[in-house]
């Protein structure tokens, strides 16, 4: 029975170590461990850097999650900065403890720039774009922005992956990486879709 008991710790230990969710446990309201997915959100190296810290602290209006397993916050950075997180919360009662298991499961995106930059570009090349019907025809423009802006939806939703992919490629986690991505992703939507199409 102790063998069984010691094999469900290993297994949900590496369950824990190993999941691409940042993950999060509090003992009192203290932050006693996190797995690496975490540390990577929050761009630490050590969890020595994050033991110790508060529920408050990281999550400082989450409260309302009592009510609900699911909830939005802001989770604070050691720089001082925040993320808009949707994170879900399960509190467990195993005496003498009481933890509390935070799961980050996205992250909201309030930043605008992407977009704007995406709509600015998108203005000034779809000008130039009207050269090409009159060199090749709707039907020929038509079709190839149709086409570029179907490929642009599909990387949407795979853009978090891809972003990933070219973080752990380069070895960074920076944010312009994504910023980039997502820059171009709007850019060809607004140009292929709302801009060369609607002329079409």
């Amino acid at each position: 029975m102790g063998i069984e008991h010691h094999k469900r710790d290993d297994l949900l230990r590496l369950i824990f170590e190993q999941s691409d969710k940042a993950r999060f446990i509090f003992e009192h309201g203290v932050l006693v461990d996190c797995n690496e997915a975490a540390l990577r959100l929050l761009t630490i190296e050590t969890k020595a850097q994050l033991l110790g810290v508060g529920y408050q602290s990281l999550f400082p209006d989450c409260e309302a999650a009592v009510a609900s397993p699911f909830f939005c916050s802001r989770l604070k950075t050691p720089e001082g900065g925040s993320i808009s997180v949707k994170a879900s919360l399960t509190e467990v009662a195993t005496s003498p403890h009481f933890l509390r298991l935070v799961v980050i499961h996205s992250i909201e995106d309030e930043s605008p720039e992407k977009y704007l930059i995406g709509t600015l570009l998108s203005a000034f090349f779809v000008t130039k774009a009207g050269r090409s019907f009159d060199e090749f025809g709707a039907r020929f423009v038509a079709f190839f922005a149709a086409f570029f802006l179907a490929v642009a939806l599909i990387v949407f939703s795979f853009a978090e992956g891809i972003s990933d992919a070219i973080k752990c490629f380069f070895n960074t986690t920076s944010w312009f990486i994504p910023f980039l991505l997502l820059s171009c992703l709007f850019f060809l939507v607004r140009f292929c879709g709302q801009g060369v199409l609607t002329m079409s």
